[in-house]
């Protein structure tokens, strides 16, 4: 009789059986390679994620409930590792392709006005974070402001009261 994924599971996590983990990579390589290579269209990244995949179920066996349908789990993991992957690549490929177009740009201008813009951008983001911050700085001036006022009233209300328990 073959057991179920849960079995399986919980053999890997209480004996670390490298049968059991072998068993369920076996159930379900497929489904994990075939939802990698859909999102990244990539037999060698479609492959990387995969290994991710059942490294991270590894890893974090112990901590699933005991109702998870590993189907799901596995599948809901791929597309996430798959969604980093591409996020990771296009930002590779965008470097390479500036890096590339560094020496074609150098002398010519374009590199030195893209950076001016760049740095033109983080300081009106950092003024603009100054301004919140002013803003909110006389918000609490203001704020600290009313309560000492209050509290001079309580007090001035106050005064006749401690002269009265003195005397």
């Amino acid at each position: 009789m073959s057991a179920n994924d849960a079995d399986l599971l919980r053999q890997f996590v209480r004996e670390r059986s490298q049968d059991a983990f072998a068993e369920l990579v076996r159930r379900h390589l497929d489904l994990v390679h075939a939802t990698a290579l859909r999102r990244v269209r990539s037999p060698q990244l479609a492959e990387e994620i995969a290994q991710s995949v059942f490294t991270d179920l590894a890893r974090d066996a112990g901590k699933l409930k005991p109702d998870t349908v590993l189907p799901a789990w596995l599948y809901a993991v791929t597309r996430r590792t798959a969604i980093d992957v591409i996020r990771h690549e296009s930002r590779r490929l965008e470097r390479e392709q500036f890096a590339s177009a560094l020496p074609l740009l150098a002398g010519t201008g374009l590199y030195e006005a893209r950076q001016a813009a760049h740095w033109r951008e983080q300081v009106l983001s950092l003024q603009q974070q100054q301004a919140q911050q002013v803003d909110r700085m006389r918000q609490l001036q203001s704020t600290l402001s009313d309560a000492t006022n209050r509290l001079a009233g309580v007090m001035a209300r106050n005064a006749p009261l401690r002269t009265n328990a003195t005397d």
